[in-house]
């Protein structure tokens, strides 16, 4: 019985892992802006389950996107693991659709604070080796007056928020379904 249990969370884990790549890749090649979908997969077990396997999906993700995209995708799995935590955190958030979006912002806020230096440290603050138009809302700010680090911070921000609350809204739908709902109380773990 215990090995059946454990077999269904691997399965739980694998499926978010390929869903976070699967999505992530596709939008990272298509070249859609303000988007990633890269995490929903870590936001929906981490607001499902015990926090320990979010941050495993969140590592598990970030190890496979190193094999597709290359190894600079592992210094981001530190804003992977800071959503994992703040998704758990907010799990009662997951229910209902206003309260999603209030948990897609605050995600967004914290994942840009840990995105930060990671941007800064690889890529000159800029979103990475492809340009995007978080890369125009950076170069605004900074021209602007603000300082580099808040430019790369809010032009950070800019980028996640959009996609942060779409899989916050995805996720709350998604729980709300009446035969998900059912099948969620039986897999509590």
């Amino acid at each position: 019985m215990n090995s059946r249990k454990s077999s269904k969370k691997m399965a739980y884990l694998a499926t978010a892992i390929a869903t976070n790549t699967l999505l992530g890749s596709i939008i990272t090649f298509s070249g859609v802006p303000f988007l990633f979908l890269d995490s929903i997969g870590t936001i929906f077990i981490s607001s499902h389950f015990k926090l320990k396997y979010g941050l495993l999906t969140a590592i598990g993700t970030h190890f496979l996107l190193s094999v597709i995209h290359g190894p600079l995708a592992l210094p981001f799995m530190l804003v992977s693991l800071s959503i994992a935590v703040v998704s758990h955190f907010f799990k009662s958030f997951m229910h209902s659709y206003k309260k999603a979006i209030l948990a897609g912002i605050i995600i967004a806020l914290i994942g840009a604070f840990f995105s930060t230096p990671v941007r800064i440290v690889l890529y000159g603050g800029f979103k990475g080796i492809q340009k995007s138009a978080s890369d125009l809302v950076f170069i605004l700010l900074n021209h602007s007056g603000y300082t580099y680090m808040a430019s790369v911070y809010f032009s950070t921000f800019v980028d996640m928020v959009g996609d942060k609350i779409i899989s916050c809204l995805l996720i709350a739908y998604l729980t709300n379904l009446a035969p998900f709902k059912k099948y969620l109380r039986k897999l509590k773990w």
